[in-house]
């Protein structure tokens, strides 16, 4: 029996160790424009069944009402990101965008693979293109004309990219239209650093939303969803239940040692 529970002991103190971990990595993003706070999942392991359920001890009894197991312990399932709307900040520069709702912008990354983020921190290269600021361009490539300065750029709530036509004051040009991308099962998507998202086989393949009305915010970034008193909170309470495993082992290891004393 002492073995049984020194097993689920060793399996609760990695659990809480893998919780810590994930809540350092979100502490460590609380200023992250786009991050989105991840939370880790856990399961019970298998049971020994010591005396089973509806099982008659003899022909004269009536079936056992309730078994007896005894648990191995937990395992972590999963984690998982948590999709809530950050809060805004205004920056004042014309090509921060922020989105409002689900959804994510789309850019091609250097191997040709397309990458999703939240961060709406964008920058001109030297060809006058809008890219992030590792430099990779939206899916739908757009640029600004030379002859349009940066401040002249209007980007609409529903994400039309339009500046002001040399030719004729009066009137705006479009140059681009912004796009959001969504998924099946955004839980399911691989973060790869440089606040960049993939698909994988469990989150399905990117959609592209219709409706665009109201979901796009110039000189606005979205900030990290993380709440740092949330964080502390989750934090002290993954601490004591290491505490807590930790002592189960030091107390088993002292009744080992004393059955193994017993002459």
């Amino acid at each position: 029996m002492s073995s049984i529970a020194m097993s689920a002991a060793v399996t609760g103190a990695q659990a809480q160790q893998l919780r810590i971990d994930t809540i350092s990595n979100n502490v460590a993003n609380v200023n992250t424009d786009g991050y989105k706070r991840m939370e880790a999942s856990f399961s019970d392991l298998f049971y020994i069944n010591l005396k089973r359920a509806g099982i008659l001890e003899n022909a004269e009894a009536a079936p056992r009402p309730t078994g007896v197991q005894i648990g191995m312990g937990t395992r972590v399932i999963g984690t998982y990101r948590v999709v809530e709307q950050g809060p805004l900040h205004q920056t004042f520069h014309p090509l921060d965008i922020a989105l409002k709702g689900p959804g994510y912008f789309g850019v091609t990354l250097p191997n040709n693979r397309i990458g999703y983020t939240r961060a709406g921190s964008f920058k001109l290269d030297s060809d006058r293109n809008i890219v992030t600021q590792d430099g990779n361009s939206l899916t739908t490539a757009i640029s600004i004309p030379a002859n349009v300065a940066l401040e002249d750029v209007q980007i609409a709530e529903n994400g039309q990219i339009t500046v002001q036509d040399p030719a004729n004051p009066a009137q705006n040009i479009e140059i681009g239209q912004l796009e959001i991308f969504t998924f099946p099962n955004e839980s399911g998507l691989e973060a790869i650093g440089n606040n960049l998202l993939v698909e994988t086989v469990g989150s399905g393949e990117a959609v592209a939303v219709d409706d665009l009305n109201g979901r796009f915010k110039q000189t606005f970034l979205e900030g990290s969803n993380v709440k740092a008193v949330e964080e502390l909170t989750k934090l002290i309470e993954a601490q004591r239940a290491y505490e807590l495993n930790t002592r189960v082992i030091s107390t088993e290891d002292k009744i080992l040692e004393a059955t193994n004393n017993i002459k």
